[in-house]
């Protein structure tokens, strides 16, 4: 099947279609020295496993990452790295899904196109593999100063405030919001549609730092269309923006440019970045601001009306594991597929100028 690779130099493959099985990443392209070790993984894992202490989720799973290749006394080699990762306690639901389509799921144009609906937990066995490899790249970007943060900027109609939001409030965070009055608002909110059998979606906010001025393509390479190429391949991914986004389109510009002037260190600076850190496809120096909203999870905890493969009217069974909004763990599946694109195009920009070959070869 097509579509199992991302990246040209820091290059991505994953395997496996069902949970039950585990998956596998195959990375291509990472520098040797690179300091790595399962232990690394494992936080980036961890932080995809439901808390147990929300109304956002009830599953409860393990994940268990292992290198085969790449890595050798906790760092990399130059080769490719190859490791897998098993999942234990995922409960999927199996009722009646080889003949009933799912509303809300690619059941219907899966099986138009190949015939099946795919296996059971395929979903998560896919965004798993690519967290792993978000690892790999945040550990290249850890070296060189870039960082990565991705959190909840709300969930359903319950925003976040910005006045509020802090890092230790994020930390404290059941749902991966850095406002904790608006966590206590979204958890009430959950509460209710938990008790309904219904769901949520919302909305991931991602800031990178550290990202030099002139990094990324022109054309249909441009980082800000990776980037959504990136983000929009995460399960549940519906929409995306940088900077002001959607807004920029009800504004003037002279309201919308950023105003350009040197700062005290002689640098060029922005007054503001409704750019978002991109322009032109290329970054400008500033913060990448990035923003991905995802939809309700089409798993409800009561009976949907549907129909089979045949087209009869029939009615699908609740769900068991349902998550009444999968929004708080895909913030580490935001932040590891931006970790992969900006790490592809750092390395990708090495050869963009001469001065840059004779920096690195001129004796």
């Amino acid at each position: 099947m097509a579509g199992s690779s991302i990246g040209n130099i820091f290059k991505v493959t994953i395997w496996g279609d069902s949970a039950k099985n585990g998956t596998g990443i195959i990375i291509d392209g990472c520098p040797a020295g690179v300091k790595l070790s399962e232990t690394m993984i494992q936080k980036f894992l961890n932080r995809r496993k439901p808390s147990g202490k929300s109304n956002a989720s009830s599953r409860f799973e393990n994940y268990l990452s292992s290198f085969h290749s790449g890595v050798h006394n906790g760092k990399t080699t130059g080769g490719p790295i190859s490791m897998t990762v098993s999942v234990s306690g995922l409960a999927v639901d199996s009722l009646n899904i080889s003949t009933l389509y799912r509303p809300g799921t690619a059941d219907y144009a899966y099986d138009c196109k190949y015939g099946n609906f795919g296996a059971p937990g395929a979903e998560e066995s896919e965004l798993i593999a690519k967290i792993a490899a978000g690892a790999v790249a945040s550990a290249v970007l850890e070296s060189v100063g870039i960082n990565i943060c991705a959190y909840v900027q709300s969930i359903g109609p319950v925003p976040i405030s910005y006045i509020n939001s802090t890092l230790e409030a994020l930390d404290k965070s059941s749902l991966n919001m850095p406002d904790l009055e608006a966590t206590e608002a979204a958890e009430n909110y959950l509460s209710k549609l938990k008790d309904a059998g219904d769901t949520t979606g919302g909305v991931v906010e991602c800031i990178i730092s550290g990202v030099p001025a002139g990094v990324g393509n022109s054309g249909f390479e441009k980082l800000d269309a990776r980037l959504a190429q990136a983000v929009m391949s995460i399960d549940l991914a519906k929409g995306f923006e940088i900077g002001s986004g959607i807004e920029s389109a009800a504004i003037t510009g002279s309201e919308n440019n950023d105003a350009l002037y040197k700062d005290s260190d002689g640098n060029i600076s922005k007054k503001t970045n409704n750019a978002g850190g991109i322009l032109g496809g290329v970054t400008d120096g500033s913060e990448i601001v990035l923003r991905a909203a995802f939809m309700p999870s089409p798993a409800l905890a009561k009976e949907q009306q549907t129909v089979d493969i045949n087209g009869r009217p029939a009615l699908l069974a609740a769900s068991k594991s349902p998550d009444t909004c999968a929004v708080p763990g895909s913030c580490v599946a935001v932040e590891a597929m931006a970790a992969i694109t900006i790490a592809d195009m750092l390395l990708e920009n090495m050869s963009a100028k001469l001065e840059n070959l004779l920096s690195f070869y001129k004796k």
